[in-house]
C-alpha cells in the first residue's frame, strides 16, 4: 500500500460521491496525479481538479474554474471543455486550508514539523483531512453561485489580451 492510499480511499468514499450528487462527472485521464471533474451549468462548465503532490506525499489541493460550454479558444487552437485544465483559464482558483502558495498550504495528512517532533506522530488520520475539505468546499460553491471569494480561496486572474 502506498503512502497516499488511505487518503485517496477516503476521498473516493466521501468527497467524490458528494461531487457526483452535485452533478459533477469524473474524468480520470490524468490519474493518479490529477482527477478531473466537470459540471455543466448553463452556458458554462464548472471545472474542478484534485491535484496530488507530485512527489507522492499524502498532500493534495483543489483547483477550480469556469470554462465556456463550447470549450476554450487559445492561440494554439480551440480545445473542447473535456480537455481544458483550470490553469489555462483567465480566472481560476485553489481551495486550500492555509494561506500560501506552496504545498505546505495544501490539504495534507502530514502534521506540522514541530508536532511531528514532539508528538512523534507524522500523519493525521485521512478522515480528518477529508472533514477539513468538506467543511471548506462550500466556499467553492459560493464562488460559483455568487462570485464570493472565501478566506480559503486563492484566485489567479490573467488580464484580457
Amino acid at each position: 500500500m502506498g503512502l497516499t492510499t488511505p487518503l485517496r480511499r477516503e476521498l473516493k468514499q466521501r468527497f467524490f460521491p458528494l461531487l457526483g450528487e452535485k452533478g459533477f462527472i469524473q474524468d480520470d485521464r490524468d490519474a493518479p496525479h490529477t482527477i478531473h471533474f466537470r459540471r455543466p451549468a448553463g452556458d458554462v462548465v464548472h471545472l474542478l481538479e484534485v491535484q496530488w503532490d507530485k512527489y507522492g506525499g499524502p498532500t493534495f489541493v483543489i483547483n477550480f474554474g469556469t470554462c465556456p460550454a463550447g470549450g476554450l479558444n487559445t492561440p494554439n487552437g480551440q480545445f473542447p471543455v473535456e480537455q481544458v485544465y483550470t490553469g489555462w483559464l483567465r480566472e481560476s482558483g485553489r481551495l486550500q486550508p492555509k494561506r500560501g502558495r506552496g504545498t505546505s498550504s495544501w490539504f495534507s495528512q502530514k502534521k506540522p514539523w514541530l508536532r511531528r517532533i514532539f508528538a512523534k506522530q507524522e500523519f493525521r488520520p485521512p478522515d480528518e483531512v477529508v472533514r477539513e475539505l468538506l467543511a471548506l468546499f462550500p466556499q467553492v460553491e459560493a464562488y460559483w453561485t455568487t462570485g464570493a471569494i472565501g478566506h480559503n480561496l486563492l484566485m489567479v486572474r490573467f488580464p484580457d489580451r
